[in-house]
C-alpha cells in the first residue's frame, strides 16, 4: 500500500506542474488542493490494494477487480472532483468542508478496515 501511495503521489508530483502550465491562469498549488490529492490518492490506494489482495488468487482477477473497485471509490471520486473544483474556483471552507470531511472520513473507514482484514484476506 504504502509503495502504491509513492507511486502516485510521484505521478501527482509530475502532472501537477504540467498543469499548471497549460493551465496559467489557475492556482494549482493551492495547500487545500494538495491536501485533497493528497486524501484521495491514500483513500483509492487503501481501497484498491485490499481488493487486489482479495482478487489476485481468482482466475477472472483481471475483469473482477475493476468490477468490485469502480463502485466502492464513487463517493471519493465525487468527493475529490467536488473538493477540488471548490479549492479552485475560490469557494468559502463552509462550503468545502464537507466533502473535505467525507475524504477524511473514507480514508479513515477504509484504511483502517484493510489493516484489520488484511491477513484474513490473504491466508484464504
Amino acid at each position: 500500500m504504502i509503495s502504491n501511495l509513492i507511486f502516485m503521489l510521484m505521478v501527482a508530483a509530475i502532472v501537477l506542474p504540467v498543469y499548471a502550465v497549460l493551465y496559467n491562469n489557475f492556482n494549482l498549488f493551492n495547500p487545500g488542493l494538495l491536501l485533497v490529492i493528497l486524501l484521495g490518492s491514500l483513500g483509492y490506494v487503501s481501497v484498491g490494494t485490499l481488493l487486489a489482495a482479495m482478487t489476485v488468487q481468482t482466475r477472472t482477477r483481471d475483469i473482477l477487480l475493476p468490477i468490485l473497485l469502480f463502485p466502492i471509490v464513487i463517493p471519493l471520486v465525487v468527493a475529490c472532483v467536488k473538493a477540488s473544483s471548490g479549492f479552485l474556483q475560490g469557494w468559502p471552507w463552509s462550503d468545502l468542508s464537507a466533502w473535505v470531511n467525507l475524504l477524511v472520513v473514507y480514508d479513515v473507514v477504509f484504511t483502517a478496515s484493510a489493516f484489520m482484514v488484511f491477513d484474513y484476506v490473504v491466508e484464504e
